[in-house]
């Protein structure tokens, strides 16, 4: 990728605002002249630190997701059967501001060009 940015290849400017004004879930720009291919971007909303992943809760919300798992325990204390001889294991999930901070570019794409890649936030 050009490190002038994504419009510094003049032939793929039209393709870049073509992408770029169509957001989420569009697939990545196509220009021959740059090197690159089509691919869907990828949505992160979120950006998880430490030990934690971003991850999408029951309720369908952003977060974070430890990344050590726990064991369940029902109301005795005691380990929660999975049914097939193992016990059922969770994650923490939180939305903390000291653990997550919601992004303000929440799309990207990675580009790769002479075999480096860049991510691309948009």
């Amino acid at each position: 990728m050009n490190p002038a940015g994504p419009y510094a290849v003049a032939e793929c400017a039209p393709a870049v605002s073509q992408f770029f004004a169509l957001g989420k879930g569009a697939t990545r720009p196509t220009c021959s002249a740059a090197g690159w291919s089509g691919e869907g971007a990828t949505y992160a909303p979120v950006d998880c630190s430490g030990d934690y992943s971003m991850a999408l809760n029951e309720a369908g919300a952003w977060g974070c997701r430890s990344n050590d798992k726990y064991v369940v325990l029902d109301e005795h204390g005691q380990p929660v059967p999975d049914g097939m001889g193992g016990v059922v294991y969770d994650h923490i999930f939180t939305t903390d501001p000291s653990v997550m901070t919601h992004r303000e570019k929440t799309h990207y794409f990675d580009l790769t060009f002479n075999g480096q890649t860049t991510r691309v936030w948009f």
